[in-house]
């Protein structure tokens, strides 16, 4: 396949179930290729967050995604995987299919840093993470409706020179309950914040952005902050109770995970760079902030005045007339809809939706074309990139990058913000202002403030037994 498109759809065989072993014997090639076996069972009593706790002990990958009414997976482990400096550079490589029973989720899995295409690796809290890459998992637990209904899919490669006893062996222990094997317990404290930046900074850096996009140079920057957080002596951070909080407190977001190296990146989203199903590519402007008010009248004048804001109203077209032009770009039949409010926990913002015809092979291709969007980097683009690598005071990782998936025709992608990125004993959480003109900066920071309330509030400290 070329480098900037996702795997062409394949012809998936469904299988009844039978023996482990019978199984791989009976799907193994006789010549040359590979068959990727898929074998799915109903369970019961999956919890997620005990999972992710049982597979953070793991030296391999993970991600988890789920969305309102508690649908959703978690992704285990690599059967194949690569990486690049560019999600357009990545190559997934293509294997023929055969579902068993019920097996379900994704097939292809990526994510990358906020910046790509260059050769910085990411730094600080961030060293060890990748540019970008992609990889087809190993387990997928999936929840179709919240708790009630589960199914664990297993996956194995099959050669010709593959042993089907072994094969067979190793799908069994993908269809595993890894969670028996961990407890934690929580402690009843909380972490301590340390601010990386303070007000002084914030204003003279906003102050001076300000100037600039004043000169015309820029129409705007998205700046970040990232606040370092402690735990005490005796705790850790505890992620599938920071994981737990996050999915009670933002029922209307994507609440994701990813996992590499023992260390564990999380959030709420309520942002998807595109979706796609077929040659339908959706995505949204959401751009424009304001906080919810204590009761309905106050929160109806919240709202109504982020509508009539000048400055939120500027900052939020120049997300929409960028994303209208990379779709044209990448398609035809590009269509933009009205402009409205997105109430979430906390937070609204002004939020404009997008489509287009797209090519249906290309997911990867168009979230490179996308990514970042004036609402996470600038405009125009390679200058506010540019201003942002001299003078952003910290390394944003994969905070505010691209974090997907695909099932066949069926492919999303989000964007990684109001996240933490969890160490055992630090974690940091991070979040953006849109400066443009017109805006203050003390009123960017309580804003960045409010943003850092969805992962800080969550975190959740205690001890592993």
């Amino acid at each position: 396949m070329s480098g900037a498109g996702s795997p062409s759809p394949i012809p998936v065989q469904r299988t009844p179930p039978n023996s482990l072993e019978g199984l791989c014997r009976r799907h193994i090639p006789v010549a040359d290729g590979r068959v990727r076996l898929r074998y799915g069972r109903p369970v019961t009593d999956l919890s997620p967050a005990r999972i992710l706790d049982a597979v953070r002990e793991e030296d391999g990958i993970t991600y988890a995604v789920f969305g309102p009414g508690g649908r959703g997976f978690i992704a285990v482990g690599a059967l194949d995987s690569g990486q690049a400096d560019r999600l357009a550079d990545l190559a997934p490589r293509r294997a023929s299919r055969v579902d068993v029973g019920p097996a379900s989720g994704p097939n292809l899995l990526f994510g990358g840093a906020f910046s790509t295409g260059d050769s910085n690796r990411p730094s600080g809290p961030w060293s060890g993470w990748s540019k970008a890459e992609w990889w087809a998992p190993e387990t997928v637990f999936t929840f179709c409706s919240g708790l009630s209904e589960q199914i664990i899919t297993g996956s194995v490669d099959l050669t010709a020179e593959t042993d089907a006893a072994a094969a067979a062996a190793q799908l069994s222990s993908r269809l595993a309950d890894p969670s028996a094997a961990l407890r934690w317990t929580g402690v009843a404290r909380r972490a301590t914040p340390v601010e990386d930046e303070g007000r002084g900074r914030w204003r003279q850096r906003i102050g001076a952005l300000r100037e600039v996009c004043a000169t015309g140079a820029l129409e705007k920057v998205v700046t970040a902050r990232a606040v370092r957080h402690d735990a005490p002596d005796g705790t850790q951070f505890w992620l599938g109770a920071t994981f737990d909080s996050l999915l009670r407190t933002n029922p209307e977001d994507r609440v994701f995970a990813v996992i590499a190296r023992g260390q564990a990146f999380v959030g709420a989203t309520p942002e998807i760079l595109a979706r796609q199903r077929g040659s339908i590519l959706e995505t949204h402007a959401l751009a424009g902030t304001a906080p919810r008010g204590f009761d309905a009248r106050t929160d109806t004048a919240l709202g109504q005045a982020l509508l009539a804001s000048a400055k939120d109203r500027r900052e939020h077209q120049i997300v929409v007339d960028a994303l209208e032009a990379s779709l044209r770009t990448l398609g035809s039949d590009v269509r933009c809809g009205a402009t409205s409010l997105r109430r979430l926990t906390g937070l609204q913002h002004l939020e404009t939706p997008l489509t287009a015809q797209v090519p249906p092979n290309g997911f990867l291709g168009a979230v490179d074309r996308l990514h970042p969007t004036p609402a996470l980097g600038g405009a125009p683009r390679t200058q506010a990139l540019a201003w942002l690598a001299e003078h952003e005071p910290l390394d944003r990782g994969w905070f505010g990058g691209p974090l997907g998936w695909q099932e066949d025709d069926h492919a999303e992608c989000l964007v990684a913000i109001r996240s933490a990125l969890l160490h055992y004993d630090h974690a940091w959480t991070f979040a953006g202002a849109g400066i443009v003109a017109a805006s203050l900066p003390d009123a960017e920071w309580d804003e960045t403030t409010l943003k850092l309330k969805t992962a800080g509030d969550a975190l959740r400290l205690g001890r592993r037994s």
